[in-house]
């Protein structure tokens, strides 16, 4: 618990909340999913850089440590 809440700071919560109820629906495997392509499996980065870009929020807007470890989980 601590660890996912490290790696969420400096998330905007409007983003947190909309990857939080992602991940449960993918944990319970409910319907709807709101985000049909990811799973159980998803690293954490890239749930949090998904809910991002529906919210159109630049990573440049985040702070500069989050922009780099979020920068490494881009698809090259």
């Amino acid at each position: 618990m601590q660890e996912i809440e490290l790696a969420l700071r400096g998330v905007p919560d409007e983003v947190v909340s909309r990857l939080l109820e992602d991940w449960h629906a993918d944990l319970l495997a409910t319907d709807p999913d709101p985000d049909v392509e990811t799973n159980t499996l998803t690293p954490l980065d890239e749930r949090i850089l998904r809910q991002l870009t529906n919210a159109r929020i630049s990573i440049s807007s985040l702070d500069g440590s989050l922009q780099n470890r979020l920068k490494k989980s881009l698809p090259r």
